[in-house]
């Protein structure tokens, strides 16, 4: 019996690797989703009106279901959408997802009420674990054996590099601005050496900031 081997070639393809990048960048900005109550949860809890959108600070029970529903939206996501990459494709429901998600954290950058965060932390939640679920699927279907492992390591790196992604905006973005607002709050800047005015609580003038500082700060 004749016995042909065939050797495969094993090039780089461009096609492949933009399309795994390109669909693991949903999975990038959903799993900022687990880190946005780090910097978020401390301005909850401030008694100042600036800072804190809600019209009191929450409790500890509040915040635990804060912290805790997108992990409970974790778990119905997956079940009520399991047939929607079957009928719509992985491609369109990672798209889908990924617009959804973009709308989701634009509504509750602007929420005032502590329903919507329940709501859509929970809905945020179960996109996020749909999204890992469609990822998954995509990838192990669009590779091969000799490089189906390799690529699927590509959905942990995009997961846990959403988690610091969300922690740099933390530092760059949410604690400057909290740090303004507390030295807003002991002198503002109707008073200290901008104003011609003596601070209020006998801090020295350096503490009182400048818009263009606030401004450099945050940026």
């Amino acid at each position: 019996m004749l016995e042909i081997n065939v050797k495969k070639e094993h090039g780089f393809n461009f096609y492949l690797y933009g399309s795994l990048l390109t669909v693991n960048l949903a999975l990038f900005s959903s799993s900022t989703t687990l880190v946005w109550s780090s910097p978020v949860i401390p301005q909850l809890l401030s008694n100042d009106t600036n800072v804190n959108p809600l019209e009191e600070p929450i409790t500890p029970v509040q915040q635990s279901l804060i912290g805790g529903l997108p992990y409970f939206g974790g778990i119905l996501g997956p079940l009520l959408l399991e047939r929607l990459c079957d009928i719509l494709g992985r491609k369109k429901t990672s798209i889908i997802l990924a617009v959804v998600t973009s709308i989701a954290f634009g509504i509750l950058a602007f929420a005032k009420h502590l329903y919507a965060y329940y709501a859509l932390r929970t809905i945020l939640g179960g996109l996020l674990f749909y999204c890992i679920v469609v990822t998954s699927v995509y990838s192990s279907e669009l590779t091969e054996d000799h490089n189906r492992g390799k690529f699927q390591c590509l959905l942990i790196l995009f997961h846990v590099s959403g988690f610091l992604y969300g922690y740099a905006l933390d530092y760059s973005v949410f604690t400057p601005k909290i740090e303004w607002m507390r030295d807003y709050q002991k002198q503002g800047w109707r008073t200290g050496p901008y104003s011609g005015l003596p601070p209020n609580d006998g801090l020295p003038p350096t503490c009182c900031k400048t818009k263009m500082t606030v401004f450099n700060e945050i940026i």
